[in-house]
């Protein structure tokens, strides 16, 4: 991207903000090309989170021998280009850390394990490009959490709100606690011009990989709700 846009002279406000184009030509291709790697990615984690579902579906189903409801899936994925229309031309949309929001359309709203989600419906905003937020979005960054924030004090306020934290070390939940994120209620408030609140989940588990154990050195597993 930054080669096709030195070679062809584009102005960029920002190295960050480089493109390709996807019509015909040498470089139409390399734009086609990753389209194409773009949308296998995106293939793959969807199935991965499909493969998780029905693993807990397995267990659920063995834990609950009487049955278990499903009121349907709902699958939102949010970093993503798709090549949409909007006033009135063809254009290609970003959303990074944003999710299609568009009139009708179901949507999710992370907060945290300790706050909860929320399952919305999309008003269609044009203003945002029929987007909203993907999250509450970070109060602090992760380097700063680890420093500032007491890990008991953050499981007991999980605890406080009816959650358990399952991870194999510190590192893999006190940067993800409930602190380090904005407050979700206000969030939503925020951008009640772009997504309808539908239904607010509680957390009642949240299980943590560490980035040492998905690089092979796993330790042993840890309970965090358990450390007094």
């Amino acid at each position: 991207a930054l080669a096709f846009c030195g070679d062809t002279d584009r102005a960029l406000i920002d190295p960050g903000l480089a493109w390709l184009p996807t019509e015909d030509g040498n470089w139409g291709r390399v734009g086609g090309c990753y389209q194409r790697a773009l949308r296998a990615a995106l293939d793959y984690a969807e199935w991965n989170r499909r493969l998780m579902l029905e693993e807990v579906g397995r267990i659920l189903e063995r834990r609950f021998p009487d049955g278990v409801r499903w009121d349907g899936l709902v699958d939102i994925h949010h970093n993503d280009a798709t090549l949409e229309e909007h006033f009135g031309r063809r254009v290609w949309v970003h959303r990074k850390g944003a999710v299609k929001a568009a009139r009708g359309t179901q949507t999710i709203t992370p907060g945290s394990m300790g706050t909860g989600s929320y399952l919305g419906r999309g008003l269609g905003n044009p203003a945002s490009f029929s987007s909203c937020s993907h999250g509450a979005g970070r109060r602090m960054s992760r380097g700063r959490a680890r420093q500032e924030l007491s890990l008991q004090r953050e499981l007991e306020r999980v605890r406080a709100a009816g959650g358990k934290v399952f991870a194999r070390s510190r590192e893999a939940v006190l940067d993800e606690m409930p602190a380090a994120y904005k407050d979700l209620d206000e969030v939503m408030a925020a951008q009640a011009d772009l997504v309808e609140p539908v239904r607010r989940f509680t957390p009642l588990g949240t299980y943590k990989d560490a980035e040492r154990a998905r690089r092979g050195r796993r330790s042993k597993g840890w309970r965090p709700e358990e450390e007094r």
